[in-house]
């Protein structure tokens, strides 16, 4: 897998894994710039994702059938996030904020790569997301593009 398993750690006590009561390892893994959880299996070797709405995670914890750490996500704002490791199921214990953005206008970034100069550069992709619009039509090649948004 091709992922990065830590963080520099620039200040101390920062965790990025820990080990449940079953000796697997809970993880944070970090794949084209975002965070995911993950289980590692040390005797087998396997690495199972844990699916959650966030792509940012710090400081985490884990006990007996749970793991908490920091969260956050394109749709949910930083918060103390509860994840209970059997089924897969998550709270938020507090958050920074209480609003929720509509998904139906959230651009979710997308980790790209193209030529550049002779090497490969990265970058992040924002897909236009709006309900109320409809896109862009090309015109005059790849790098132009003039646009007729219509609003509903």
């Amino acid at each position: 897998m091709a992922a990065e398993f830590g963080v520099a750690q620039w200040v101390f006590g920062m965790t990025s894994y820990g080990f449940d009561e079953r000796g697997r390892i809970v993880c944070s893994v970090v794949r084209d710039a975002a965070a995911a959880l993950a289980t590692l299996d040390p005797q087998t070797g396997r690495l199972d994702e844990i699916t959650t709405a966030f792509n940012s995670i710090e400081g985490l914890r884990v006990g007996v059938g749970f793991a908490v750490f920091l969260g956050a996500g394109p749709t949910e704002p930083q918060g103390v996030i509860r994840l209970d490791l059997s089924s897969g199921t998550w709270q938020t214990l507090r958050s920074t904020s209480t609003a929720r953005p509509d998904p139906d206008f959230v651009s979710v970034a997308e980790a790209i790569e193209f030529p550049s100069g002779g090497t490969t550069a990265h970058g992040f992709f924002y897909r236009p997301t709006n309900r109320d619009a409809t896109g862009c039509v090309p015109s005059l090649g790849f790098a132009r593009y003039f646009c007729a948004i219509q609003l509903r």
